[in-house]
């Protein structure tokens, strides 16, 4: 399940916050994404790429700006109950790189990302290709030729 997996240093805030606040609390909780709320809900998330490029990219001046303005709208989501596969399977299909995770009464509590799953494969393989049965296989085939 996505829950072993997850990282529960999400960062959430009010949709209603300008893009310089949730910079500064980007900065500060060493994050690249906020998930913005209203009513402890999830609406949709900023990254950082989002304020390089839909804001200072293009002028607008992010003490003014809200969040909302920017931020990705078409939330998708997974549960803490989801299956690593289900996960990818939801990037592949929209194109996103995080995922906020929410509980059974739809509430934040971790984002997974790209990386995240990324690691796990990797550390996965990692662990196969130093079982000490391939080990011993390697050894008897040397012994042959």
């Amino acid at each position: 399940m996505i829950r072993e997996l997850m990282n529960r240093n999400v960062v959430t805030c009010d949709s209603s916050a300008k893009v310089f606040e949730i910079a500064r609390l980007m900065h500060v909780r060493d994050v690249g994404c906020v998930v913005l709320t209203h009513n402890q809900k999830p609406l949709g998330v900023l990254t950082d790429r989002d304020i390089a490029l839909k804001c200072v990219a293009e002028g607008h001046d992010p003490k003014q700006t809200l969040a909302s303005t920017l931020m990705s709208k078409d939330l998708v989501t997974c549960h803490e109950t989801d299956s690593f596969n289900a996960c990818i399977q939801k990037m592949k299909s929209a194109q996103i790189r995080r995922l906020p995770v929410l509980d059974a009464q739809g509430k934040v509590v971790g984002v997974i990302s790209f990386g995240d799953l990324v690691s796990v494969i990797g550390q996965e393989l990692y662990d196969l290709s130093n079982r000490s049965h391939w080990s011993k296989k390697a050894a008897t085939t040397k012994k042959i030729a």
